[in-house]
């Protein structure tokens, strides 16, 4: 599980760095442009109202301040560029190592929407990816069991954001399987929960052998 929390708070850091750096770069570009392109201006009109004779006297200064600028951006933006790349490389690899566990991945929001299920959640539930995106989860657990899980949910908070509980399914051949989840709440700038992510691992072995109670 380490590598899939550590994946998922590298790609938010990176985000953020982002949004950050696109900010910072136009201000700064802004302040920057102002004050040659309000030279080149005044040119322009001096030119409108003398003629010639100003375009021999003219400070080649804002042009070149403005060439400077020109490739200043540029590098900005092919440094941009680079952190964007490395984004979607680390969101990749993030995807793959998600895929290629053999535990049961599952995000969903506080009313138990799934938004994302791995491989192994799948083949678990025998359900595919369109039967699963959207369906509340909780809507498939006995009634009895729903409030427990809602009320568990709804005490997650940024200083205590972790749940762990045990749960039974039938199976095909009618026999129990259980499963151990850890549920991590995500939350927003507010404090306020916007999604859970859930490992599961199969404990059916332990919960059927000679030392379970």
């Amino acid at each position: 599980m380490a590598p899939v929390y550590s994946s998922t708070q590298q790609a938010a850091l990176w985000g953020g760095g982002l949004l950050l750096g696109f900010l910072g770069v136009g201000i700064l570009l802004d302040k920057a442009l102002s004050r040659p392109l309000r030279r080149l201006t005044q040119i322009a009109e001096q030119f409108v109202h003398s003629g010639i004779p100003a375009l021999a006297s003219m400070d080649p200064g804002p042009i070149q301040e403005v060439q400077t600028l020109a490739k200043a951006w540029q590098q900005a933006a092919a440094n941009q560029q680079a952190l964007l790349d490395r984004l979607w490389q680390q969101q990749q690899q993030y995807c793959a190592v998600v895929e290629q566990q053999t535990e049961l991945i599952c995000r969903f929001r506080p009313d138990t929407s799934i938004t994302y299920a791995n491989p192994a959640y799948l083949r678990f539930f025998g359900r595919s990816a369109e039967e699963t995106i959207g369906r509340r989860w909780r809507d498939s657990l006995p009634p009895e069991e729903r409030e427990a899980v809602l009320q568990a949910l709804a005490v997650l908070t940024p200083e205590h954001p972790f749940h762990r509980s045990e749960r039974e399914y039938p199976g095909e051949d009618g026999q129990s399987r259980w499963v151990s989840w850890v549920d991590r709440g995500i939350f927003d700038s507010q404090g306020q929960l916007v999604e859970i992510l859930s490992v599961g691992r199969e404990i059916t072995e332990q919960k059927s052998g000679p030392n379970s109670s």
